[in-house]
């Protein structure tokens, strides 16, 4: 088994590649890290990524180079070299924790979050999730996430979105956060957008993926936002104004999961009374002007 830990390599021979690698030569790196990256298989060699980052922290020299190429990596999820943008996951976020040139950190960052790739975005929500779990890293997380909501590609808003919202779910990242109102307002804007998506931007797979970590999240934040009910007031407002079926879908789904753990029997119900109330009334058939509606019994008799 190849030597790593959280520390960084044990391995002098990854050690020697990586240096190498720095300088422009980056064959034996690739060979070595796709050799123990763990694809085609279940999921990606955290482990491993973890410690490619943890070495990447201790470099002097710049590495946005070596990163930015392997996070532009474009081979199927099958192939072995899909963990190279993984282990480029792992890496800016050691640059975000060393805190050097920390927007372009930022901005490698962004582009691994929408990656399409299921083991790219394990790895870079396992990695966020270890860098926003203590310290600030959690608002600065945040703060850039609301800026992503307007990136012009609407493919990136989502599948984006979508990941900061599944690693916000994390107990110790929401723990984490500081500015609640920042983050709150955040999440509202994330519906917001799911809701006003055109046609088109409904069919993306980002879009799905987020309605799934929304469902998640509004669950997850009801539960452990406790004082106050502060959790449960801002879901409350959500499900009020929620217009959209695939944003009320969501909400149902989450009341579903709070109804089967801790939060109170009476706010769980609360909340299912407000998201009942605001559904869109039926619609009084005796009130329908003949051919008005669709099918053959609608139209007028003549």
């Amino acid at each position: 088994m190849l030597g790593c830990g959280v520390d960084g390599f044990r391995n002098e021979a990854l050690r020697s590649a990586l240096r190498n690698a720095v300088g422009g030569k980056r064959t034996a790196l690739e060979e070595l890290l796709m050799r123990h990256g763990g694809l085609p298989g279940p999921s990606p060699n955290l482990k491993l990524a973890a410690a490619f980052g943890a070495e990447i922290g201790l470099i002097p020299e710049s590495t946005h180079r070596l990163l930015t190429d392997f996070g532009d990596e474009p081979s199927p999820q099958e192939s072995p070299r899909a963990f190279l943008p993984v282990a480029a996951a792992y890496g800016w976020t050691a640059q975000l924790r060393s805190g050097r040139d920390v927007e372009v950190a930022w901005s490698g960052v962004l582009e691994i979050a929408a990656d399409s790739r299921r083991p790219v975005r394990l790895g870079m929500i396992a990695a966020l999730r270890e860098l926003c779990s203590t310290g600030e890293a959690a608002d600065a997380l945040v703060a850039h996430a609301v800026e992503w909501l307007e990136h012009e590609d609407v493919a990136i808003r989502f599948s984006a979105s979508a990941v900061v919202l599944e690693v916000l779910t994390d107990s110790h990242v929401m723990g984490a956060v500081r500015d609640l109102d920042g983050f709150l307002a955040y999440v509202s804007h994330g519906i917001d957008m799911v809701t006003d998506a055109s046609r088109s931007a409904e069919r993306l797979e980002g879009r799905r993926r987020m309605l799934t970590s929304l469902s998640s999240l509004t669950a997850a934040m009801a539960k452990q936002l406790r004082a106050a009910d502060r959790g449960a007031d801002w879901l409350a407002a959500e499900c009020e104004r929620a217009k959209h079926p695939d944003v009320r879908a969501a909400l149902s789904q989450a009341l579903l999961t709070l109804a089967k753990s801790n939060v109170p029997r009476g706010t769980v119900e609360r909340l299912r009374k407000v998201l009942e109330a605001s559904a869109k009334p039926l619609r009084d058939h005796a009130r329908v002007r003949p051919g008005t509606g669709r099918g053959r019994k609608t139209r007028t008799i003549r």
